[in-house]
This record gives structure tokens, C-alpha cells and sequence, in this order.
């Protein structure tokens, strides 16, 4: 991965909607090919030991290594996704994606939102669990087993450094700049439902929805995803050290505290944000010959002039949807898939 100045960024040519759903396709893609070869490298497992599938993963379904395998398979898929975008785009890998040096503010602005966003917003996980529950949803039973020091670093690297890179690199890095020609708030949002939908995890869909809006927001304000990166890394490495240390039976005090000093760290980050920071967001330069570029230009012109052409929001949707609607489709069937699979 290399770093690039920021005026050396702006050279390059733009992303599009059209990439945005390209590489979101390309992602979900490589993610369901990954998920058939774990399930084929299982069964032929379950098959050389004499034992059923289902005998076999339940046989296993606690230890490291397979945990191990099944989240070192999906990081395998995002990065799989990302070089062969690239050699489709013609581009090197990890570029165009916003690996610049931002204000050593953001990175505080990111810490404290990572605290705010797990400790106090990771309630509403709790509260759409209790609804879905209304209707027989069985919470999916999850542990990591990390009982070791060892072990615990090892998560480190393969749940919280692995999947913040990857996932940044594609949702804040190429995703969302291919909607900001269209408006920065339509980018932010997009970004968030499309990284919510894309895990497929009914009972963490609004939590994810949030972390995907926050994460595009900082980065958007800071011209730079490394703040994102943080904030995806801390989000799940805080989430392993607190279940390393306590298990599921962490003090009450320490509990409250950690939400109440959250939720102050999440409502101070995000008032500067919105209402004192006034940094402007550097408009990259566009290449003469960029047709999503020259249609925008357009659509504004015509607008002043009374015109009815399409607004910027809805030329940029028309590619996008061309190009993710594969992606979308399988996503949307998964979630819907999880959700039956749960219900008692």
C-alpha cells in the first residue's frame, strides 16, 4: 500500500457510479465463491473423517482454526475483489481509494466516534434484536475462541487490521467516491446502506447502517480513509479485548461508565463535524473527456435554465444500478435468507 500526497490524488481520473457498483458486484462476487469453497474444503474435511457436514462443523464449530479459516477466507475474497478491480480499471491496487495524510484532528474526531458508535449505539443491536425476536428470531450463537494470548492476537490481525484495511479500501475508498459527484450527503448515505446490506447480518443491519454512514462522513470531511480505517479497526479490536478480558460477564459499573463517557465522546465528535468544522471538501479535478463529469455539468445548466433534465442524484443512480444489481440481488437474498434461518 502506498501513500500518496493529496494534490497527486486529485491527477487521477474519478471514480464513478459506474465503478462504485462495478467493484461492489466484483466484491459480493468473490465473497459467495469464497463462502462455496469454505463450505466444499468442510465437506470434503467432514468426508475424509468418516462424519455428516453438520456432525463435522459441530465438531468444530469451537476451535481456532476454524474460526480462523472462515474469516481469513473472507478477507482472502476482499482482497481478490480489490486486484481484480484494479486490473479491470487498469489501475494499481489500493489506488484511487484516498490513502492520504489527514489532519491529525480527524484521527482524535475517529477515536472518539469508535467509542461512541460501540459503546452507546451498539444498544440498538439490542433493540432490533428484541423486536425481531417478537416474531421468533433465535440470536446466532458466536464466540471466538480466544482464551489465549496468542489467540488474541491473532484475532487482532485476522478480524480487526485485515477486514478495516479491505472493507475501507472498497465501501470509503472506491464505493463512496463514485456518489460524490452527485452530492456528498447522497454519498454518505448510499455508503452506509450499501455496507449494511452487504454483511447480510439481520440483527446488526441498523448498527452497520450507522457505522457505514459515520465511517463515510469522517472520511468525506477529512479527504482521507485512514480515520475510517482507525475507526473499522478499533470498532472490532475493542470488541475482542473486552471479550477477551470479560467474557460476557463484565462489571455493571464499568458497563454504564463505558456508555455514558461513549455517548459524550460520540454527540462532541459529531456537533464539530456538522457544525464547526469548516473544511472545505477538495473537488478533484475532472478529466475534459469524463462523460458522468460532463452529464452532471449539464444537468445543472439545464436545471437553471428551467429544463427538466434528470438531476445529478438520478444520473448517477441510473450506472450504479446497472453495474451493482448482481450484487444487490444476492445480498438482498442472503438477508432475507438469514432472517428466515433464525426464525423459530
Amino acid at each position: 500500500m502506498q501513500f500518496v500526497k493529496k494534490n497527486e490524488i486529485l491527477k487521477e481520473r474519478e471514480m464513478t457510479s459506474k465503478d462504485s457498483g462495478l467493484i461492489f458486484s466484483i466484491t459480493v462476487i468473490s465473497m459467495f465463491i469464497a463462502s462455496l469453497a469454505f463450505v466444499s474444503v468442510l465437506g470434503a474435511l467432514a468426508a475424509a473423517n468418516g462424519k455428516s457436514y453438520n456432525d463435522y462443523i459441530e465438531s468444530v464449530n469451537d476451535s481456532f482454526l476454524y474460526y480462523a479459516f472462515n474469516y481469513l477466507t473472507s478477507s482472502a475474497s476482499l482482497l481478490a475483489a480489490i486486484l481484480v478491480f484494479s486490473a479491470v480499471k487498469k489501475i494499481k491496487p489500493f489506488s484511487h481509494a484516498g490513502y492520504v495524510k489527514p489532519q491529525g484532528k480527524y484521527i482524535i474526531i475517529a477515536v472518539m466516534l469508535s467509542f461512541g458508535l460501540l459503546f452507546t449505539f451498539g444498544e440498538l443491536n439490542e433493540l432490533f434484536l428484541s423486536f425481531l425476536e417478537r416474531f421468533g428470531f433465535e440470536k446466532p450463537d458466536m464466540k471466538l475462541p480466544n482464551g489465549e494470548w496468542w489467540q488474541y492476537l491473532s484475532w487482532l490481525v485476522i478480524v480487526a487490521v485485515l477486514p478495516a484495511v479491505f472493507e475501507e479500501t472498497i465501501f470509503r475508498g472506491y464505493i463512496k467516491k463514485g456518489f460524490e459527484s452527485a452530492s456528498p450527503v447522497f454519498s454518505v448515505l448510499m455508503g452506509g446502506f450499501m455496507f449494511c446490506i452487504f454483511h447480510q447480518n439481520t440483527q446488526q443491519t441498523p448498527y452497520q447502517f450507522l457505522c457505514g454512514v459515520v465511517f463515510a462522513l469522517v472520511a468525506l470531511k477529512s479527504g482521507s480513509i485512514l480515520p475510517s480505517v482507525i475507526m473499522h479497526f478499533l470498532n472490532n479490536a475493542l470488541t475482542l479485548t473486552l471479550n477477551f478480558a470479560f467474557g460476557d460477564s463484565m462489571p455493571a459499573a464499568l458497563y454504564y461508565t463505558l456508555i455514558a463517557v461513549g455517548g459524550v465522546c460520540f454527540v462532541v465528535a459529531m456537533v464539530y463535524l456538522l457544525f464547526f468544522d469548516k473544511r472545505k471538501t477538495e473537488e478533484p479535478e475532472r478529466e475534459k473527456g469524463d462523460a458522468i463529469t460532463g452529464s452532471v455539468a449539464e444537468g445543472r445548466k439545464s436545471t437553471a435554465s428551467g429544463s427538466k433534465e434528470k438531476s445529478p442524484v438520478k444520473q448517477t443512480l441510473s450506472p450504479f444500478f446497472l453495474y451493482s444489481f448482481v450484487g444487490f440481488a444476492v445480498c438482498i437474498v442472503s438477508w432475507i435468507a438469514d432472517l428466515i434461518t433464525h426464525i423459530g
